[in-house]
Parts: C-alpha cells; sequence; structure tokens
C-alpha cells in the first residue's frame, strides 16, 4: 500500500465506487506503455476468440451468466490508473459490453463475411484502458438454431490459463439457470489475496535476479537468421510486425511416443527439451556461447489457495539465459529445466527493471502452452464448437510449442519482411533433427550433435565445394616462366622507372645470379636464401635468381625493426642475404650483434647492385640452369604477425604457387597483353598474385616507386599512361584510390580488373567507383590467407550489391572451404562458424613451429574417399576468420574470430556504423574502432575522413537515426587520409588517439520549462536537480521504461503538457523535450484528464499488466498477428466443463503467447 500515494488514491476515489486497488504487474505496465504511445493505430495484445453455439440459444440467460462472472472476477471489473504508479482499479459495480447482432437475414457467405468484418471492426476498436470491463461479447445470430460468440478482450486482464476457468464459469452457471436453479454468488478472493502477496513480497527476488543476470554476457544475436537485404536490423527495437508468417513442425506418432518415453525416464518435461532445442539453434546460428529467450511463466506458483481456479493475467514474461557448456545433452536439459523453475520462483520480477534504454534482452519468445483441462462426459445440453483465437504479437519470433491428443505442435511465427521462410523451416528441421539424435541415443553428448541434413551436408561439403580443374603437379613456377620466355621473349616484362627489361633480358640476369649461388654455395631444394630489397628491377632478379638455383626466397623489408630482421635471419639459419647498397647496412648491423666471429663467418652479404657484383655475374651462363628442385620444394617463406609476439614463417612450396593460376585461369584469362602493377610490398602474399600474374602470362609488370605507392596521384598517372589492364589492391589503399580517380579527367579506360585481397571489403565505399566507373572494370572480392598461398575464393561484384556485407563467393576450384564449429562439425547455411579451407593451395606449415602447424593444420575429416587414393585434400586450415554460407553458395565474410567487438554485452558489427558514417554528407571513409579508458570501460571511436572537420554533434543525431543508442561513437576523429601499412592495409596501430574527456561538459537549463523539466527529471530518477544537466540523457541517468511513464504523468501534473513515451524516447534530453513540448504547447496539445474512481482497499497491479501497458504505450504502428491457439483443449473444455469441476493438471509451466 505504500507505494501508492494517497493523492492518487484521492483521485481514483472521486467518483465510482472501487472494490479494491492493486499495483500493476510488469507485464500490465508493458501493455499500458503501449497503449499510451500508440493508442488506437495499433491493435496489439488484443484477444479475439471465437465459438458456435449449435442449438437453440437462450440470449437473457446467457447475458446473465456474464454478469454472474463478471461479479465472480474481479479482474472483468478492473481499470488502470497511471497518474503516479501505475495501478489496477477494481470497480465495485461492472457492467457487460454485450451485442447482439442479427444475421439470420444473409445467405452463409454473407453471414461469413458479416462475421470477418465485426472480427476486423472489434480489433481496430481501442480499449479505454482508464475504464473497467476491458472485453466486450458479440453474439451474431445465424439462425434461431446458430450463433457466433467473439469474446474480445485486452491481454492486460486475461493469460491464457484464466480462459478454461472462465468458459467454465460461464456455461455452469447458464444451464443452471436454464434450468431454474440459483446460481450462487461467489467471488473469486484468490485474486486479491495474490495480488496482496505479490506487493508485500516485492523485491524479494531482486538479489536472485542481480546474480542471474551476470550470466548474460553476450546481448542477443540474431542477425545470422534475417535476410541478407535485413541484416543490420534493430531487432531489439523491432515493433512493427508487418507480415505474419508461421511455419508448423508435429511431433507425432512414433517420435512423440519415444519423446514421452524418454521425459518419462529422466524426470524431464517436453517443455524443457523443446526450450533446449530453440536455445541449441540460436546457439548455433549465432555462434555465441550464451543465448537469451523469452519465457512465459505462469505466475501461479504463489502460496495462495485458489489460484489455479483464478481468472487474471498472472502470467509474467522472463529471459531464460542457457549457457551452452559441453558435455551429456540430458545433463544440459536438466539444467535448463531447474532454470526454468527458479524462474517460476522469483517470477514477480519486473521486465522493464531488467532492460537498458527500452532495448529488448531479447526478440524471440519460447511459449509452451499447456493449460488444465477438465474430464467430463460431454454436455448434451449444448454443441460448443471452437472457431478461431487471433492475437497480435509484437517480436520477430515467437515459437509457440504445444501439446495436443498424442502430438506436439511447434509452430514458429515470424515476420516475413525479415526472414526468408527457407530459414525458418531450416531453424524447424535443424530442431527435429537433434531430436532424433537425442531421442535414438539419450546419452548422447554435445559433441556428437549433427546440426545438418544429408541434403544440406552435400551442398555445405561437396557441391559448392566441387573441383575439377587439372593442372601440371610436376612443374616450378620458374619453370613456367622459362617457358613463357620461350613464347613471348621480347615483350617488356616489366618496368621500374626508366629501366625497362624484356623476358629474355629479366631470364639471362636472374640465370646468370643462379649460377652464381649454385657454383659459390651449393644451393639445395628448401635452403632458405632472405632478400632484404627495395623496389626495383633487382627484387624480380633476386627472387627469380633464388628460385632458378633451387632455394626458398624469404623477404625482409628493409625499414624492419632490427630485432625482426635478427629473428628471420635466425629462424632460417641463413647462409646468405641479398641485399642492394642501400639496405646492406641493415644486414652489418645484425653482423655486429652476431655474439661469436664463427657465427659472424658463416652469413655471407651479397649486394646485387654493387659494382664489383655487376661485374662478377657478367661472367656467369645466361643459360637456364638445371637444379634438382621440383615442385614439392619450397619457393618462399613469407612472415607474418604471431601471437607469441614473434612473426612466424609460412612454408608455401611451388606447386602452391602454380596452380592458384590454373585453378582461376578460366575467370580471369590473363594474357600476353596484360599490365599488371606490383603496388604491394614483396613482404605481403599479393604480391606473388601480382608477380605471377603478369610474368607467367606474358604481362608487363610494373613496378611502382616508393613515392608511387604513397602518393596515389603519381601512381595513377602510372597506370594511365602504361594502360593498366589489372589492378590488385587491398580495400583500404582502393577507397583512397578512388578519390584521385574521381579528381581526374580522363579514365582508366583499359582496366579489366580490380582484385581486392587482404582485408574485409566494405561494398558501400565502392559506390562513387560504380557512380563514375560503371560495371567496367570488373571487380572482383577474393578471400584468402597467406597460409592458403593467396587466395581461397572468387567473387564478382556488382553496383546493386552495395549494402550488401562482405561477400567473398565461393571456393576457387581446387581449394575447399568449410565453415565449422569448435568440434569440426558443418554449421547449417546462414550460421556463423569458423573458417576452415582445404585444399592444394594449403602451405607445408610455420617454420620451425611443429606444435603450432600441428594445431593449425589439422587432419581434413571431410576427405572423400577418392582424394585418400590419391593423397589429396588430407588437411585444412584453421584460418581463425567467421563466416557463414548464404543459400546459393555465396561465402559472407564476418571478421575475425579474436577481434569480436563487445560495448555493454552487445556484440557489434563495426561495418555497420561504418556504413552509417559513410552516408553522411562529405565523409570519404570511415573506420571505427572499440577502445577502452582508464576504467576499463569500453566505448567507440569514429575515425573519418573528409575535406574539413564535420558538426560532431549533427553526426551523433543522424546515427542515431540510424543505429542504436549503444552504436554511436562517443567520440569522432577527422583524419586528412588514413594511415596504411607496408602492405597496403590500413594501419590501425597508426590512427590517433581521440581527444575524449568523458561526459558532456556541464550546460544548466535556462528556460523556465527547461528547469521545471530538470525538477521532474530529478524526481523521477532520484538525483539531485543540480546534476541535471540540459543534454543529459534520460536513459543514461539511469531511466528506464517505467520511469518514462512516470516521467509523462509528472509533466502532465505539473506542467499540464501531454507528453507521450514515444516523446521521451525520441527526446531524451531536457533541452530536446522542452523544445517538442514548446512546440505542443504552441499547437494546443490535448490535455490529459485523470480517471476519478472511490477505493475500499489500496493493492498494487501485477507484473504481467504492468508490461502490457508498457508495450502498449511505447511501440510504434504494428500489423496483426493471428495464431492458433489451444482449439481442440477449449473446445472439448467448453464440452464438458460444465458438468464436473476442474481437475487439474500440468506437465510444467503454463504459458501464453505474449
Amino acid at each position: 500500500m505504500d507505494d501508492i500515494l494517497s493523492s492518487q488514491l484521492d483521485s481514483i476515489q472521486k467518483e465510482i465506487e472501487i472494490d479494491s486497488v492493486y499495483l500493476a504487474s510488469s507485464l500490465q505496465e508493458g501493455f499500458i506503455y503501449h497503449a499510451l504511445s500508440q493508442g488506437d493505430i495499433d491493435d496489439s495484445y488484443r484477444v479475439q476468440l471465437l465459438w458456435d453455439y449449435h442449438g437453440a440459444v437462450d440470449l437473457e440467460k446467457l447475458k446473465e451468466s456474464w454478469e454472474y462472472v463478471q461479479k465472480k472476477h474481479p479482474v472483468l471489473r478492473t481499470r488502470f490508473d497511471w497518474s503516479e504508479s501505475i495501478v489496477q482499479v477494481v470497480d465495485k459495480i461492472g457492467s457487460v459490453d454485450w451485442r447482439c447482432i442479427d444475421l439470420s437475414g444473409y445467405d452463409e457467405k454473407e453471414r461469413e463475411d458479416k462475421i470477418k468484418a465485426i472480427v476486423q471492426k472489434d480489433r481496430e476498436e481501442e480499449y479505454d484502458l482508464s475504464k473497467s470491463g476491458l472485453f466486450r461479447v458479440y453474439l451474431c445470430q445465424h439462425s434461431d438454431s446458430h450463433y457466433t460468440c467473439i469474446f474480445s478482450n485486452h491481454h492486460a486482464i486475461l493469460d491464457g490459463w484464466s480462459m478454461p476457468v472462465l468458459f467454465n464459469d460461464i456455461h455452469t452457471s447458464y444451464l443452471r439457470l436454464l434450468k431454474g436453479e440459483v446460481v450462487a454468488s461467489m467471488v473469486d478472493i484468490s485474486y486479491g489475496e495474490s495480488q496482496k502477496y505479490l506487493q508485500s513480497h516485492k523485491g524479494e527476488s531482486d538479489s536472485f535476479w542481480k546474480e542471474y543476470m551476470l550470466l548474460l554476457e553476450d546481448r542477443e544475436d540474431l542477425s545470422s537468421l534475417l535476410k541478407v537485404s535485413e541484416k543490420h536490423t534493430n531487432l531489439s527495437s523491432y515493433r512493427h510486425i508487418q507480415d505474419h508468417q508461421s511455419l508448423t513442425l508435429h511431433i507425432k506418432e512414433e517420435r512423440y511416443t519415444l519423446l514421452k518415453n524418454l521425459i518419462s525416464k529422466e524426470g524431464l518435461t517436453v517443455n524443457a527439451v523443446l526450450q533446449y532445442l530453440w536455445h541449441k539453434q540460436l546457439s548455433i546460428y549465432s555462434n555465441q556461447r550464451t543465448t537469451v529467450v523469452g519465457t512465459t511463466v505462469s505466475g501461479r506458483s504463489l502460496p495462495v489457495e485458489g489460484i489455479e481456479s483464478s481468472v487474471g493475467l498472472y502470467i509474467n514474461t522472463l529471459p531464460l539465459i542457457v549457457e551452452h557448456k559441453e558435455g551429456k545433452v540430458m545433463d544440459l536439459i536438466v539444467n535448463l529445466q531447474s532454470s526454468v523453475s527458479d524462474l517460476n520462483t522469483y517470477s514477480d520480477k519486473s521486465l522493464s527493471s531488467l532492460q537498458d534504454n527500452g532495448e529488448r534482452l531479447f526478440s524471440s519468445l519460447f511459449v509452451y502452452e499447456n493449460y488444465p483441462i477438465s474430464d467430463g462426459d460431454v454436455s448434451e445440453d449444448l454443441d460448443i464448437r471452437f472457431r478461431d483465437s487471433i492475437e497480435k504479437v509484437d517480436y520477430p519470433l515467437s515459437l509457440i510449442a504445444y501439446e495436443r491428443g498424442e502430438e506436439v505442435s511447434l509452430t514458429l511465427n515470424y515476420e516475413g519482411l525479415l526472414f526468408e521462410r527457407a530459414m525458418i523451416s531450416q531453424v524447424l528441421e535443424g530442431m527435429e533433427l537433434m531430436l532424433d539424435q537425442l531421442l535414438q541415443d539419450p546419452n548422447l553428448t554435445t559433441d556428437r550433435l549433427s546440426y545438418i541434413s544429408a541434403l544440406q551436408y552435400q551442398d555445405l561439403i561437396q557441391n559448392w565445394n566441387a573441383t575439377g580443374v587439372e593442372y601440371d603437379t610436376t612443374v616450378t613456377i620458374h619453370e613456367l616462366f622459362e617457358r613463357q620466355v620461350e613464347k613471348t621473349p621480347d615483350h617488356i616484362a616489366l618496368v621500374y622507372e626508366d629501366v625497362k627489361l624484356t623476358y629474355r633480358e629479366l631470364n639471362e640476369r636472374s640465370n646468370q645470379l643462379a649460377h652464381y649461388l649454385l657454383q659459390n654455395y651449393d644451393i639445395k631444394p628448401d635452403e632458405l636464401i632472405p632478400l632484404c630489397l627495395e623496389r626495383s628491377e633487382q627484387m624480380l632478379i633476386g627472387i627469380l635468381g633464388v628460385l632458378k638455383s633451387g632455394g626458398a626466397y624469404v623477404p625482409m623489408d628493409p625499414n624492419y625493426p632490427m630485432d625482426r630482421i635478427e629473428h628471420i635471419l635466425g629462424d632460417t639459419r641463413a647462409r646468405l642475404v641479398l641485399v642492394e647498397e642501400n639496405t646492406k647496412d641493415r644486414l652489418y648491423e645484425y653482423k655486429e650483434l652476431i655474439d661469436t666471429e664463427a657465427e659472424s663467418s658463416n652469413l655471407s652479404i651479397i649486394s646485387l647492385n654493387s659494382s664489383e657484383m655487376k661485374a662478377e655475374l657478367n661472367s656467369y651462363s645466361t643459360a637456364n640452369p638445371n637444379t634438382e628442385v621440383s615442385s614439392g620444394d619450397l619457393s618462399y617463406v613469407i612472415y607474418t604477425s604471431g601471437t607469441t609476439g614473434k612473426p612466424k614463417g609460412v612454408m608455401i612450396e611451388h606447386k602452391n604457387v602454380v596452380r592458384l593460376f590454373s585453378a582461376t585461369d578460366h575467370w580471369y584469362g590473363f594474357t600476353d597483353k596484360d599490365v599488371w602493377s606490383l603496388f604491394h610490398s614483396y613482404v605481403f602474399d599479393v604480391s606473388v598474385w601480382e608477380m605471377w600474374g603478369a610474368l607467367l602470362h606474358g604481362g608487363k609488370l610494373l613496378i611502382p616507386s616508393v613515392e608511387q605507392t604513397k602518393d596515389l596521384y603519381l601512381f595513377f598517372d602510372l597506370c594511365y599512361r602504361n594502360n593498366l589492364t589489372v589492378l590488385c589492391k587491398t580495400p583500404t589503399a582502393f577507397y583512397q584510390f578512388i578519390e584521385v580517380a574521381l579528381s581526374k579527367d580522363v579514365e582508366l579506360s583499359d582496366l579489366r580488373y580490380v582484385i581486392f585481397a587482404g582485408e574485409a571489403l566494405n561494398f558501400a565505399s565502392l559506390e562513387p567507383w560504380y557512380g563514375r566507373y560503371s560495371e567496367a572494370p570488373l571487380l572482383i572480392n577474393m578471400y584468402g590467407t597467406t597460409e592458403t598461398t593467396v587466395h581461397a575464393s572468387y567473387r564478382v561484384l556488382d553496383s546493386g550489391e552495395l549494402g550488401n556485407s562482405s561477400m567473398v563467393g565461393k571456393s576457387i576450384p581446387d581449394q575447399r572451404i568449410y565453415v565449422l564449429d569448435a568440434y569440426l562439425r558443418p554449421v547449417p547455411i546462414g550460421a556463423v562458424g569458423e573458417l576452415y579451407i582445404g585444399g592444394a593451395g594449403l602451405s607445408r606449415g610455420y617454420l620451425n613451429l611443429a606444435e603450432l602447424t600441428s594445431e593449425r593444420f589439422l587432419t581434413n575429416p571431410f576427405q572423400s574417399e577418392e582424394e585418400k587414393e590419391i593423397g589429396y585434400n588430407d588437411r585444412i586450415y584453421k584460418t581463425g576468420d567467421l563466416g557463414r554460407y548464404l543459400p546459393g553458395g555465396d561465402l559472407e565474410y564476418i571478421g575475425r574470430n579474436d577481434f569480436q567487438v563487445k560495448i555493454r554485452g552487445y556484440r557489434i558489427e563495426l561495418g555497420e556504423i561504418e556504413n552509417g558514417l559513410l552516408s553522411y554528407e562529405g565523409i570519404r571513409q570511415s573506420i571505427v574502432l572499440a577502445k577502452e579508458n582508464s576504467s576499463g570501460l569500453k566505448y567507440l571511436v569514429g575515425y573519418y575522413v573528409s575535406d574539413t572537420a564535420v558538426d560532431h554533434e549533427g553526426l551523433s543525431m543522424y546515427l542515431s537515426g540510424l543505429l542504436p543508442e549503444y552504436m554511436v561513437p562517443s567520440v569522432y576523429v577527422h583524419l586528412e587520409e588514413f594511415p596504411l601499412t607496408i602492405n597496403g592495409k590500413l594501419d590501425r596501430k597508426a590512427l590517433p588517439e581521440p581527444s575524449f574527456t568523458g561526459d558532456k561538459e556541464y550546460i544548466a537549463p535556462t528556460t523556465a520549462l527547461e528547469k521545471q523539466l530538470a525538477d521532474i527529471y530529478g524526481e523521477v530518477l532520484g538525483l539531485p536537480v543540480e546534476s541535471i544537466g540540459l543534454h543529459d540523457d534520460f536513459f543514461r541517468l539511469g531511466g528506464n521504461s517505467i520511469m518514462a511513464i512516470k516521467l509523462i504523468s509528472k509533466i502532465h501534473q505539473g506542467l499540464g503538457l501531454q507528453a507521450s513515451v514515444a516523446m521521451v524516447f525520441s527526446h531524451k534530453t531536457v533541452f530536446g523535450l522542452a523544445g517538442v513540448l514548446e512546440d505542443l504547447d504552441l499547437e494546443g496539445g490535448e490535455m490529459i484528464h485523470p480517471i476519478a474512481v472511490h477505493s475500499l482497499e489500496e493493492q498494487l497491479l501485477s507484473f504481467a499488466q504492468e508490461r502490457l501497458w508498457f508495450i502498449d504505450q511505447y511501440e510504434g504502428e504494428a500489423p496483426r498477428i493471428i495464431f492458433l491457439w489451444f482449439l481442440d483443449y477449449l473446445q472439448k473444455l467448453i464440452l464438458q466443463s460444465w458438468k464436473s469441476p476442474l481437475e487439474f493438471f500440468y506437465q510444467d509451466m503454463k504459458f501464453y503467447v505474449l
């Protein structure tokens, strides 16, 4: 009682005699909130039940029976008041809204059309929650012996459990009245007692919920289930169901029998088993170890006598959190059942108090309908047949399970605008598949669960990884080059500044180096020869010379720090290193660091462009040398960053490179007319694609100078002058190249291909390029890793896909790409997993790191018998990248497994924020990083490139209209261009630290209205008014959805202005809200009129009713959702219930759709 202010009670009791007052439940709060925010534009939570009477009906006595049950059950005389606290008010006297409609003058089709129209009109008729009797009864007369009843009610007063009880009371009393018996006046006291109990024990569950919510490490992420075009939809705030669709799975016959036997033996419930299957599907598709689903608890476990036969809204919807640990599946289901039991025990918690900023904790509901059913014989006095049940829910996904006869039905309702029917069907099939495995083996463990059907397995493992390309497995890289020399000896092979070498010249000079190395160092296959060379023709001569000598080259950047050079030279056990005059000092530095003179004398430093070496090389043969090297020997070792801080050397064999061009030739058809550029450093594996893409096909290779790689205007001019046809770029470097290309009056008209590699591609960033160049040249996205020889997939892009994520296509013909879970099981189409690559491109492993090699290069469990016979595809590489297959076989790259960003529990895709930044006027490039402040709290930084800095406040407001609040960066950094690594990738470490000082500077309210609002903010939030700044966010100050209701009530009482919940969510600051209220005042906005009610007893609403009100207040217009309810159950009950008292049973929880 203390929660209800005396002023509110006085107002309630002014005009109408009341029976009692109770605090609203959390669910009722939600319904009221929804109603206030939406009004008559939305019909959510208006429930309609339709049934037919066959036979004569005494309408007066039937109405009298309805009046009787209204007197018996207080909830049928209930209304709501929210002038202070949100309360349910029970009037002393109620009236039944009774509507009789004569349709007997129409034919059958017309009558049915009329009934449909009545149902629709009723759905559009708003319930005034401030007036009691929140239900309507229609009796539509077909004839003297046929009537249709439409029972319409607001969900804020009744739950599904109540319906059989209510029907029992109505028809039992009706039959007695027909017989002339007196119907004893009874009152359901259990409802009032339960409300008193909830009020007196309110808050006792807080400690449980505080600990329980700590389990929720990750916010729900159902994006992998969405249509690709809707992937970025924020489901946590999606409340506009426009295209209700559903699919149903039936568990019957032998499967049903096995399920019942299993749960009986294990002491489980059908509900627990099905809940686990649903949670497991969400875990599989989201790649999350923790899942959360809205679960409806009965609320009837209170120690109140007669609560089972009470009528009202007892249910509550609460988050069921499941941690997906490994072990025996049945044990995990037992744990889940225990969690459901805990939720029932502590069900008196307001859902809104667990949510932040009105954002949902979950976007899917699991509802298990198992209501008490009466036993008895069929009545001979009434013939009632159930028609339909209609209600609209506001969750994008809701799984309704109900047991009927010898069958369990699972109906998955979904928003058709967001989800593909095929995906929904696949999820249900996945549940069915796992259930069958469990029924066949109750001792099944999670590591042996299979997620996909045989048909999907065929697609994922075989059809989408089909091979068919044959290539010469015996030839080496340099042998292919030598063959090309014979074909085009006088074609220009490379251009560096003023130097041009033909194929013959390049071959002869590299032959001389190879002969020198063989004669002086007796190079053997797999000997590693480091190079420390700058960009020039010497780089290509050095690489070819090493290969022709039988060795493998190890590229080192001359600008590497000394500890990296030292590590590489030590790791390779190098006997010699090739340098130039400009780079030799770095190696002599290294020699000085060697501990002993003996070791120092073992390392030869060969400067290729010294006058002495030039003269000596000229004395060697220009003929192709003969060596023992084969295609299975190493061609190069490239060092990549290691998790230990030490770089690791990736060993690539000749055949790995040779097959790369054979496998992709049918796509590209490279020729001797092509002009390439070696834009990337030779320490980056894309350089392998650039070098041999030109030199193995007779093309021309442009070697840009250092200045040209840093100045893209110079690079563009180089490409234009030399009629470039093939351009390879990392996405970040290409975004900058776009700006340069668009600034030029001329175009690269000879350009045939732009090939992306090295990092994730942001499709939206390509829009300016397409605006200038349209679909020519062809833009191609390729995914791969150094360990799998540059490329593993191929995807042609087009301008119609700019809104899509980073699609990388299908595997190239001699590679395999698998999307697997931690146990190397294929995950379903659409589900996120780790990418594993198999096939001919796999490297030998990591140099001198046998343990790491065994960890990352695994035995391929998908190797076919045919492949085993020929010793092919026996290993797979664990990439550490996340991705998923889409229907049709397109592979989507998600990001690094070890670089997932979480802010406040939300798993965030930074690319979505970057797209939002790019859409802001003036911004050409964007990068978003998650950083951590001194307190350990993470925040987002938005880096962007534009001509001048944009207004950051305006940018934040703009992004707030596109993204959830938690995805809007806290601070922005303007740059003239992004820093790049020597590989052409974004250099994230070089991005400057943001100038971030924390919260905005305090600005005091100035106008009278702003000061009044600050006072109200402080009162509602329990904060000193002097701490409320003009631009402080109501929700960041600690507000929630229920406080928002109190806020609008206080604004009305204190200022006489009609605010709405939607206003508070759209204008969260004092400044913003003051502005919209001033406009409303000028326009003469409507006033809210308090409801006058008399009360005899002060009590509080239940949680369920509070939440329903809240939802009705907040949500926007949402179309209808229609679902089939427990039709057979209810029909049977109507026919039987009045002949014997209710004998209740329930298997587990009793649930109802919200």
